[in-house]
């Protein structure tokens, strides 16, 4: 009991310090604080936040997608299958931490269902109480499957900003803060690639323009 309430505090302590981060950008996460607000989410921004320790000392992430309340109980859905407002899915402690689609974590999925598991994704049982079901998300396979590693970022995403990626023939590739940069005013739509974070651009190989409004 007193390791769950520990785990409880630390949880919390995690949510307050996600809350902050928000306010810091005058963005508001509008926690539901009563049993009828939290049947449709978390919070208004759909934004879900989990503390896991574990995901600084593997390198893994473990998604859930069923859970009971005993051992022989019977599952429904939860985590990513639960039907709510849900957007992103904020992972891991103050000191390391992922963000994650919704959208992106249920192909993931759905591919497991599909095609059974591999060295990058696998399901697993909850051993200690076998009240949970999900799968781990290993090694490599968390970043590149990643919104973004930064809330800043995904708080600028929430807000409907956009960066803008241009390559001069694979001689340079570089990222924009603003459709107006003047190292891209003048490039058609077509030639530009849209990223909803600048940590998706750096994963595909570009560096932050110099110039453009973006700091």
């Amino acid at each position: 009991m007193a390791k769950f309430k520990k785990q409880l505090t630390t949880g919390h302590k995690f949510e307050e310090w996600v809350n902050a981060k928000f306010k810091a950008k005058k963005c508001d996460l509008g926690f539901f604080t009563d049993e009828q607000g939290q049947f449709h989410g978390e919070n208004k921004q759909g934004v879900e936040i989990k503390r896991d320790a574990k995901f600084a000392e593997t390198g893994n992430v473990y998604i859930e997608y069923n859970e009971r309340l005993t051992s022989d109980g019977k599952w429904v859905n939860s985590g990513i299958l639960k039907r709510d407002n849900t957007k992103f899915w904020i992972i891991g402690t103050e000191d390391k931490y992922v963000i994650f689609e919704k959208n992106k974590l249920k192909k993931i999925y759905e591919s497991l269902v599909k095609n059974d598991d591999n060295q990058s994704y696998h399901r697993v049982h909850e051993r200690a109480h076998d009240t949970s079901r999900g799968f781990l998300i290993k090694g490599n396979a968390v970043y590149q499957n990643a919104l973004t590693d930064n809330i800043d970022e995904l708080i600028d995403y929430i807000q409907e900003k956009r960066y803008y990626g241009f390559s001069s023939r694979n001689l340079y590739k570089y990222f924009h803060g603003s459709r107006g940069c003047r190292s891209i005013a003048s490039q058609p739509n077509e030639k530009l690639i849209t990223f909803k974070t600048p940590y998706q651009a750096k994963m595909q190989g570009y560096k932050q323009c110099r110039y453009c409004l973006y700091q």
